[in-house]
C-alpha cells in the first residue's frame, strides 16, 4: 500500500534507525522500502537484508544504484517508478519516524481522492532538546491552486511536506527535470519545485498522527553552499532560487499578474538579501543593493512568462531555453 524510498548519500551510519522506525511506525502499511545507495555499497545492502529478514519479511525490498554525488533530492527522480504501491513517502537515512503510525495518513489520502499528499509533524533534535517545525502550521489545503501555490511561496521555510505521504501517481508527474540548466548538478531548492508542482496537482494537508524527526540544519548552511559552489555563475549564487524559479513559471499556467508570482518574486528577493547578508554587508549597504536586484528579477520573470504557451501547463521544459533566460541577468 505504501511504498518508502530511503535516500542515503553517504548517512549509512543512521541507515538502521530509519529503516528500524518505518517498520515500526508503519507496521501494515508499508509493503515496500526502496534503499537509494550512492554507489554499490554493501555494508548498507547487507544492513537492510538484515533489519528486513530477507526471505521472511513480506516488505518488498528494492535497491538504487546511483552516482556517487547524487543527492536525496535526485532519488526522486527514480524511485516513484519502481514503486507499484499507490502511496509512497520519502526520507533522508538520518531522517526517522519518531511516533504515531503512517496508517492514518494513508487512509485519509484513501478517502479523500482530491488530496496531493498528507505532510506528518515535523521535529528537529531528539529527546528533551527536540522543538517543531515552525511550519507544521501550515497546510497548504486552500481550494485553489493559486491559492495554495501563494501560501507556500510566502513561507515555504524548512517545507515539511517535501516529506509527506502522496499519490505516487501525482509524484510520477512531478519529478521531471531536476537537473540544473547551467551546472548539470541537481537545481537549488529542488524540494521547493516538486512540492510547488504537487499543489498544482491538489492540497496537502499536515497531520500529527505521524512524527518525523529531523537533523537540523540552519539556512546559512545551505547558502553558504551556494555560495562556494564553484560551479554556479554569480547570477545564481547571488539569486539561489532563481533557476528553480524559472523552471516553475515556464511550467505554470497562472496568470502573469497574480499573487503566486509576486509571493515568487518576493521569494527571491528575500534569498538574495540572506546571501549578501551572509557576505557580511550591512544592512544599509543590502537595502541599498535591493533596487538593482529588482530590475535584474523582473527581466528574468518577464523573458521567463513571455516564453510560457499561453493557458497550459508544460510538464517539459529544455534546458537551453531556461540557460538562456538566465542568461537575460
Amino acid at each position: 500500500m505504501l511504498a518508502v524510498a530511503i535516500a542515503c548519500y553517504k548517512r549509512y551510519a543512521t541507515l538502521d534507525r530509519a529503516i528500524e522506525s518505518v517498520l515500526r511506525h508503519g507496521d501494515g502499511v508499508v509493503s515496500r522500502i526502496i534503499l537509494g545507495l550512492n554507489g554499490a555499497d554493501e555494508n548498507a545492502r547487507a544492513k537492510a537484508r538484515r533489519l528486513l529478514r530477507v526471505g521472511e519479511s513480506r516488505i518488498a525490498l528494492n535497491f538504487l544504484f546511483s552516482a556517487p554525488t547524487i543527492p536525496v533530492g535526485g532519488n526522486y527522480s527514480f524511485a516513484p517508478f519502481v514503486a507499484s504501491e499507490p502511496f509512497f513517502a520519502m526520507l533522508g537515512a538520518d531522517d526517522y519516524w519518531s511516533s504515531g503510525h503512517a496508517g492514518p495518513i494513508v487512509e485519509r489520502l484513501r478517502r479523500d481522492p482530491g488530496l496531493a499528499g498528507v505532510a506528518p509533524r515535523i521535529v528537529y533534535g531528539q529527546g528533551a532538546g527536540q522543538k517543531r517545525s515552525p511550519a507544521n502550521a501550515l497546510p497548504f489545503d486552500q481550494a485553489k491552486p493559486g491559492e495554495r501555490l501563494a501560501a507556500f511561496f510566502a513561507q515555504p521555510s524548512d517545507n515539511p511536506s517535501f516529506y509527506g505521504v502522496f499519490r505516487t501517481a501525482a509524484l510520477r508527474q512531478c519529478v521531471h527535470s531536476n537537473t540544473s540548466a547551467i551546472t548539470g548538478a541537481e537545481v537549488h531548492a529542488l524540494d521547493w519545485l516538486i512540492v510547488a508542482r504537487l499543489l498544482q496537482l491538489g492540497p496537502i494537508e499536515h497531520s500529527d498522527a505521524l512524527t518525523l524527526a529531523r537533523e537540523e540544519t540552519p539556512w546559512q548552511n545551505y547558502s553558504l553552499g551556494v555560495l562556494k559552489d564553484d560551479r554556479l555563475p554569480a547570477i545564481l549564487r547571488s539569486f539561489p532560487v532563481l533557476e528553480m524559479s524559472v523552471q516553475f513559471i515556464l511550467e505554470t499556467r497562472g496568470p502573469a499578474r497574480s499573487v503566486v508570482m509576486r509571493r515568487l518574486f518576493e521569494l527571491n528577493l528575500r534569498k538574495y538579501a540572506e546571501v549578501l547578508q551572509l557576505a557580511g554587508l550591512t544592512p544599509q549597504a543590502v537595502e541599498a543593493r535591493l533596487p538593482a536586484a529588482q530590475k535584474i528579477l523582473l527581466r528574468v520573470f518577464q523573458a521567463a512568462i513571455a516564453r510560457r504557451p499561453f493557458g497550459q501547463r508544460r510538464v517539459w521544459t529544455q534546458p537551453a531555453e531556461i540557460a538562456a533566460i538566465l542568461r537575460l541577468a
